[in-house]
């Protein structure tokens, strides 16, 4: 992953070691933000294996991470588009694993 990508996360709520509680709830949800911004601040759409389906605005998701998660806003705005790609297939496979082993709701 890109190393600012992964210094957001880092500081993000993405703490799946130390919230055993709901490592999927967490990664589900950085993935969710990490596809509304593919989807409105670049030239490409998500992968259907993903399974993010954006809404009716996608770019309206995009203010509210920039106003309550702009660590992680800032972070893939530096990002460049093959970057933000690899890090939605590693938090898709992460995602898939933690449902495969029953943790997904």
């Amino acid at each position: 992953m890109n190393n600012r990508i992964t210094a957001a996360i880092d500081r993000s709520d993405f703490k799946p070691e130390r919230d055993h509680r709901d490592p999927w709830g967490h990664a589900a949800g950085l993935m969710f933000d990490l596809c509304a911004y593919i989807w409105a601040e670049t030239e490409c759409i998500t992968p259907a294996d993903w399974g993010y389906h954006p809404g009716a605005d996608p770019s309206a998701e995009v203010e509210e991470l920039r106003e309550y998660k702009p660590h992680l806003y800032d972070a893939f705005q530096r990002a460049n588009t093959e970057a933000l790609m690899r890090t939605g297939d590693v938090l898709s496979e992460y995602c898939d694993r933690l449902e495969r082993n029953g943790f997904a709701y």
